[in-house]
């Protein structure tokens, strides 16, 4: 055991970054590293369901309102937790568009998760060495790609974009918090960049990319059989767009990093993916494929195949592919082919990023994309969401 005791207190711990921080704290640095973790949820769950070991030192708590307008309320909450005065690093993974309408209103129901969060962890945790903030490649603009200009590869250090659009980014107004928040506090923090996360849940996840991909696939293959011909869902230029793609483990073990290089990282931001090159749909759909037994094709000229309206005509199979391989409940329900079509059909341009900051860091693991979404589809199956 490290002589030096290691708390981490992981805020959202359900989602997509917050499931894989779980699962890496437990083993990164080392084995030994972390005397607790615990992980904090809105939704129950347990270490069953979520295919996590019995270990002692790992906690989970459900019941975290973070929407509130009274901080108390979370400072009781945390208060409540045995030790959370021990804790020492803080991984913030809250994310919610829970009855938003519109940008304004996710800016504003998610700026007040981190400021209740942060108030209420510098009531309750007065050992607390860093916390880490994830944002996203909407700081560089990618949520309006027609309006404003993009020049890939993105750097940590472009500019944000111009009003009046900059006011629709919430992370910036969180970014703002947390430079505001740390003034004079012992505390340090970092912001840490993935684009789209390659990764597993044991809960539905709306960020979910592998989940909707491993849905549809198995299902396509239950339809038209082995070898069937899949066409890319997206047009030639959605195709052939460069982006980067983040591994969930990559992304959890990269932000552990983080927070245990303070003196280095405290105020910077750092993007992160799965390795220094960038991909393409072009480049991966035939090996994403394969792991089903289908052949991945390309998509033809003036023709866009839609998952969204391929799963609607298949409903019927649906049920009974659920029913004869007695897979999880609610699987349909909670795959987002919303977020699957927005990042295939929709993501017509480059937005590939640097990840020299990183690297400079001394932070070097790489994994291949395919391999990446062949890691998340064996979760997958394990947890019985696809056979």
């Amino acid at each position: 055991m490290t002589s030096i005791q290691k708390h981490a207190l992981v805020v959202g711990a359900s989602g997509i970054t917050g499931y894989g921080l779980l699962q890496n704290l437990l083993s990164y640095p080392t084995a030994d590293y972390w005397t607790s973790i615990t992980g904090l949820t809105s939704r129950p769950m347990n270490k069953a369901q979520a295919l996590l070991p019995d270990e002692v030192r790992l906690r989970l708590v459900s019941g975290l309102n973070l929407n509130t307008p009274h901080t108390e309320a979370v400072v009781a909450f945390l208060k409540a937790i045995p030790q959370i005065e021990l804790i020492t690093h803080v991984y913030f993974a809250a994310y919610s568009v829970k009855d938003c309408e519109n940008l304004q209103d996710i800016k504003r129901l998610n700026t007040r998760l981190l400021s209740n969060l942060i108030e209420a962890v510098d009531a309750c945790c007065p050992n607390l060495q860093f916390v880490t903030l994830q944002t996203g490649g909407k700081y560089y603009g990618v949520q309006f790609p027609k309006d404003v200009s993009l020049n890939p590869p993105f750097k940590e250090s472009f500019p944000r974009i111009p009003q009046p659009l900059a006011n629709e980014i919430f992370y910036y107004a969180q970014i703002d918090l947390m430079t505001e928040r740390s003034k004079g506090k012992s505390w340090k923090w970092a912001d840490i960049r993935p684009d789209a996360i390659v990764g597993f849940v044991p809960q539905n996840n709306a960020m979910g990319i592998a989940q909707a991909l491993a849905v549809f696939l198995s299902l396509y293959r239950y339809v038209h059989g082995d070898g069937a011909k899949v066409p890319f869902p997206g047009d030639l230029a959605s195709f052939k767009a460069k982006h980067t793609d983040t591994s969930q483990d990559i992304l959890t073990r990269f932000t552990i990093f983080v927070g245990l290089n303070a003196e280095k990282t405290n105020g910077h931001a750092y993007n992160i993916g799965c390795s220094d090159e960038c991909t393409s749909w072009e480049s991966k759909w035939s090996g994403i494929c394969e792991y089903f037994g289908l052949e991945g094709v390309s998509p033809k000229p003036g023709h866009t195949f839609s998952v969204s309206r391929w799963i609607k005509d298949h409903c019927a199979h649906c049920q009974r592919w659920a029913e004869e391989f007695q897979l999880r409940e609610g699987t349909f329900e909670g795959t987002s082919w919303d977020f699957l079509e927005a990042l295939v059909a929709e993501s017509d341009f480059d937005r590939q990023y640097d990840l020299s900051a990183a690297r400079s860091l001394g932070f070097h693991e790489i994994i291949d994309t395919v391999d990446s979404y062949h890691k998340a589809f064996d979760r997958y199956r394990q947890a019985k969401i696809i056979p």
